[in-house]
Formats: structure tokens, sequence, C-alpha cells
């Protein structure tokens, strides 16, 4: 018995290892990218060169968000998904989703994290002009840029 429950903690561990490691390589992949974008001159100091979605006409700072935050990515992708076949509801909840993961819980500087929630917010409102929600978030951001002296995003 005592053999099947050490064989099960060390696969655990190795598990949790494992996935560290790959945290640390994301991490580091995704630095050496920052330093990269800044040196070629790239707005928000990531490379866009050979990242998620290049072709579907991503603009410059939301592909930086997206290449630094894996978590952005898959709401991203939830879009994309909802866009191509699901209803308008489903299409303002997963742009809510990912404005608010961005705006709240991103770990991306804020003049990268503003913009793609700003435009998601503006996509809710388009779909959903009543959703208070999205039109109370998307006017913080608006001052948000304001008090950072940045003018608002206008795409």
């Amino acid at each position: 018995m005592k053999s099947i429950f050490f064989r099960g903690f060390f696969a655990l561990i190795i598990a949790f290892t494992l996935v560290s490691c790959n945290k640390k390589i994301d991490r580091t992949e995704t630095q050496k990218g920052v330093h990269e974008g800044t040196r070629n001159g790239t707005e928000g100091g990531a490379s866009i060169s050979g990242s998620v979605n290049d072709a579907a006409g991503i603009d410059p700072i939301t592909q930086a968000a997206l290449d630094q935050d894996s978590t952005a990515r898959i709401f991203y992708a939830q879009i994309a998904a909802k866009k191509e076949r699901g209803t308008k509801a489903e299409q303002v909840s997963s742009l809510m989703e990912f404005a608010d993961y961005m705006m709240f819980q991103a770990q991306v500087p804020p003049r990268i994290k503003y913009r793609p929630a700003l435009k998601a917010y503006r996509e809710v409102l388009a779909l959903d002009p009543s959703n208070s929600d999205a039109a109370k978030n998307k006017k913080q951001i608006e001052d948000i840029y304001a008090q950072m002296g940045i003018p608002i995003p206008q795409d």
C-alpha cells in the first residue's frame, strides 16, 4: 500500500516539476521576444513575428499582449471561435471575459493591456449597447489613458 502511495506522490512531484520548467521556458522565451522587439523598434516592446494569429490582422499592441500572456491567448481564441459559430450572447460573453481579464488580471504592462480591453469593450457595446459593465469599464480605461497623458486609441 505504501509503495502505491509513494509512486503516486512522486509522479505528482515530477509532473509539477515539468509544468514549472515549461513555465520558466515560456517566460524566458517571452523575455527574449521583448528584448528583440525593443531592438527592432516594435511598439510595446514585444516581437510580433511568428506569433499567434499573425494573419488575422491583429494590431501590434494586442499581439504583444497575446505573446506575453498565455491566458489572454486562450480568451482571444474563444472570441474567434464565437465569432465564427456562436450566438450574439456568446460573442458578448467571450468579449467581456477577454476584456475583463485584460483590464483586471493580465500581468502585462498597462501600455499593452488596456488597448485590447478597450477594443473588446467597444465590440461588446456595438453588439449590446445596453451593456452597462462594458460602458463603465470602457469609460474607466479612457480615463486611465487621459491620466497617463496618452491619446485614447480610436481603432
